[in-house]
């Protein structure tokens, strides 16, 4: 029997359909460059008016916070640059996560596990009931889209797409940069206002509305967004999804690890929304904590 092989050349074990436990050698990667092309939908079409939402929110910060003040000194002026990052790479992350496809099974990957089913007159993965197509570890079908996402975690109305395998770094990211650039406004106006005392008053001596309404629109987004970061850092931590939270301990191999397959083998592009070499792994085979198993692919041969 000839063997798809995988690069780490590790043996592991895995549970067929009909509960017996299939020895793998597996040396291939099913990785697929980077597509910019995401399933479209009339649900997608509609909630596309979100993205005017979210970038109407960020230019109620950026006007009372850059345009209506005068900034001065190297602290003034390393002030609004620091801002002007943040919010560039909060819209970066933003558009990346929409435009980038979550990821699909690939091909390749269905038409050998449907020649090695037919040979051995069952089928060697779970079916996805909706699709027809065969389902890889942690994949699962969005209704929104109509496909079936490798490490599907959720629909996101706000992002108009699918947050999958090769799009959830620039989810978390969005997230990370929102809660910064709140964060930077809400202290940036109380620093200014009670220890350089300035004004939130106009020239005709009435409030700024657009500054108060910003101070709390961003406040309560800070304390919000914040919480939703928390958890979502917890599952990219532990290995978990949104969908499998707290049933697929096995997929636990250590922080480290377990970050690389969602930001990447590189510390160093972890927190720059490009997607360089995209995370670790291709989104099919999953590797395990297990003593017994090492990876989650199948013995298949071609």
């Amino acid at each position: 029997m000839e063997l798809l092989e995988r690069k780490e050349n590790k043996q592991s074990k895995e549970v067929d359909t009909d509960g017996e436990d299939v020895d793998i050698v597996i040396e291939r990667d099913f990785k697929r460059p980077v597509s910019y092309c995401t399933g479209c939908s009339i649900y997608r079409l509609l909630a596309s008016p979100m993205c005017l939402l979210v970038c109407g929110l960020v230019f109620m910060s950026y006007v009372p916070y850059v345009v209506q003040r005068e900034h001065s000194g190297f602290f003034g002026i390393l002030d609004v640059f620091i801002f002007h990052l943040i919010i560039l790479f909060l819209l970066m992350s933003y558009i990346q996560c929409i435009i980038i496809d979550p990821g699909t099974v690939p091909p390749e990957w269905h038409d050998i596990i449907e020649k090695q089913s037919q040979e051995n007159g069952k089928d060697l993965f779970q079916r996805c009931r909706k699709s027809n197509q065969f389902k890889p570890p942690r994949s699962h079908y969005d209704s929104v889209t109509q496909r079936l996402v490798l490490n599907m975690d959720h629909f996101c109305p706000w992002v108009i797409n699918t947050v999958g395998f090769y799009n959830r770094k620039f989810f978390i990211l969005f997230l990370f940069y929102v809660v910064l650039a709140c964060g930077w406004y809400v202290g940036g106006m109380l620093i200014r206002v009670l220890f350089y005392s300035e004004s939130i008053m106009e020239t005709n001596g009435e409030i700024n509305a657009l500054k108060i309404m910003s101070f709390i629109l961003d406040s309560v987004l800070l304390l919000t967004i914040l919480c939703f970061l928390y958890f979502h850092v917890h599952l990219v931590v532990t290995n978990q999804t949104t969908i499998d939270e707290g049933t697929t301990p096995q997929y636990d191999v250590g922080w480290r690890k377990n970050v690389e397959q969602v930001f990447g083998e590189n510390p160093y592009f972890w927190l720059i929304p490009i997607y360089h070499k995209g995370p670790s792994g291709d989104g099919v085979f999953w590797p395990t904590n297990e003593l017994e198993t090492k990876d989650t692919s199948k013995l298949i041969k071609t």
